[in-house]
């Protein structure tokens, strides 16, 4: 998805497959107290060099951390944590 200026709010998504969200070149995007599967494997892919400001904030951070695919050409502070 190629974002900007996205927020969600305590959100469990379920998909039919993984990853959850998949983001290509998104700005100023916060998710905070979110949720899915609990099964192993790729929760969240993050790709492209315009990727920026994404704010992952809550609960399930140390859990959802662990299972993110950062891209090759995403800049180190692109993304943020925070519990």
């Amino acid at each position: 998805m190629d974002a900007e200026q996205i927020k969600l709010t305590n959100v469990k998504i379920l998909p039919g497959k993984l990853p959850v969200f998949s983001l290509y070149d998104s700005r100023n995007v916060t998710m905070k107290d979110i949720s899915g599967p609990e099964s192993e494997g790729v929760f969240m892919r993050l790709q492209g060099d315009k990727t920026r400001e994404i704010h992952l904030k809550g609960k399930n951070i140390s859990r959802i951390k662990e299972r993110i695919d950062f891209g090759t050409d995403l800049k180190p502070d692109a993304v943020t944590f925070t519990d």
